[in-house]
């Protein structure tokens, strides 16, 4: 292992640390709150939001031990590089479902309230987590069989990045597939938020009134719409610059940069978003600052000695 990649690993180490500590208290919050409030989970952004802390730190979860695991014996078999890469896609694509859907469940709650009452149950709830957990394995498994067939009619195995070898032009075949999907992904999610807000505004300009979902509509698909693109863009901007001539004579040390900058946007985007959605659910900050209120007051009480 060279200098290049010990700079790589180094840079993602702290990064995972970091995010790992950070969802470890964000789960943590989530399971005390469901503790507390089941109920909560009869809210339909709620729900969604839960799935997407909970993936967040299953993806931290298992970053950190491939990276440990591939810097510790120099690289890991292209199998379990294949089902970590699938892995890692199928969370991507999982956390663009679970944003639409938020963006949906909003929509029908303020522009349809007495349907949403009818709609808004758990086993419902339930019935449309698993429709956008199959739709989240589709994508990636596909795009799996096809990088699994690429590779195996390649020269040297389809070393890939990290998980075995130096192949810049291997690393570049397995993005295009990759980046293509996401970005219509991409795009689908955004028409989705875009309408859904939209329809938002059209029904409290009926009304003649801006309601208080209306004015939370603003901050809310700015938040939604910045982690998409954190998440999406870096790999693009990487994909625009890896097709220009003189990029494909790079070294792998200029790749590897690029690819840890690229870790790092997306990795905090992921992680701290879904922070920022919870602290901005009425229900979910009022029990939190009830939480910290009241650990507040027991420590004044029984200071330490």
């Amino acid at each position: 292992m060279n200098v290049t990649d010990s700079v790589f690993y180094a840079v993602r180490f702290p990064v995972l640390v970091a995010s790992g500590l950070l969802s470890s208290f964000t789960v943590f919050v989530v399971v005390y709150l469901l503790v507390k409030k089941p109920s909560l989970c009869q809210d339909g952004k709620v729900f969604f939001l839960i799935v997407l802390v909970l993936f967040r730190y299953l993806n931290c979860f298992i970053n950190l031990i491939t990276v440990t695991v591939t810097f510790w014996f120099s690289g890991i078999s292209q199998l379990l590089c294949s089902v970590y890469l699938l892995f890692e896609y199928f969370i991507v694509f999982m956390e663009y479902n679970c944003l639409s859907a938020m963006c949906v469940d909003r929509y029908v709650a303020i522009c349809s309230p007495f349907h949403y009452q009818s709609l808004c149950c758990f086993q419902n709830i339930l019935k449309i987590l698993f429709g956008l957990t199959v739709l989240s394995c589709g994508m990636p498994l596909a795009g799996f069989i096809y990088w699994t067939y690429s590779i195996s009619a390649s020269e040297d195995g389809g070393s890939f990045l990290w998980c075995q070898g130096h192949s810049l032009n291997h690393a570049l075949s397995f993005k295009i597939p990759w980046i293509t999907l996401l970005g219509l992904w991409f795009s689908f999610s955004i028409v989705v938020i875009g309408f859904c807000y939209i329809m938002v505004y059209k029904e409290g300009k009926k009304a003649g009134v801006i309601i208080p979902s209306n004015k939370r509509a603003t901050k809310t698909i700015v938040f939604q719409v910045l982690q998409l693109s954190l998440s999406f863009f870096p790999l693009l901007v990487s994909l625009v610059l890896f097709q220009l001539p003189e990029w494909r004579l790079m070294k792998w040390s200029t790749y590897s940069v690029i690819e840890a900058v690229n870790f790092i946007v997306s990795t905090l985007a992921q992680t701290i978003c879904p922070v920022i959605y919870g602290l901005r659910s009425r229900s979910i900050r009022d029990i939190v600052k009830r939480l910290f209120c009241s650990w507040k007051l027991r420590t004044k009480l029984h200071p330490a000695s």
